[in-house]
């Protein structure tokens, strides 16, 4: 994993109480546990963390952790890690 990809994951971990060992990029986040009200909560820290910000449709579409790092990554417009 790179340096994002712990990163948002160790968020989606913390906001949902969960293992990070269950959390799989391509897994939706409500298989792991994630609700829509949470998918908000780590959105906004994801937000803060990379001072991006997202919409509403953009918030719609963010169903899998994969979902959250490409859009972080497109709103930075990198590629590589951070």
């Amino acid at each position: 994993m790179d340096t994002m990809e712990n990163t948002i994951t160790a968020i989606v971990a913390e906001v949902g109480e969960i293992d990070e060992g269950i959390i799989e990029p391509e897994k939706t986040l409500r298989d792991v546990g994630i609700d829509s009200l949470m998918g908000i909560i780590i959105a906004v820290e994801v937000e803060k963390k990379y001072k991006v910000s997202f919409s509403d449709s953009e918030l719609k579409s963010l169903l899998t952790l994969n979902d959250i790092i490409l859009l972080t990554r497109t709103k930075l417009q990198v590629s590589e890690d951070l």
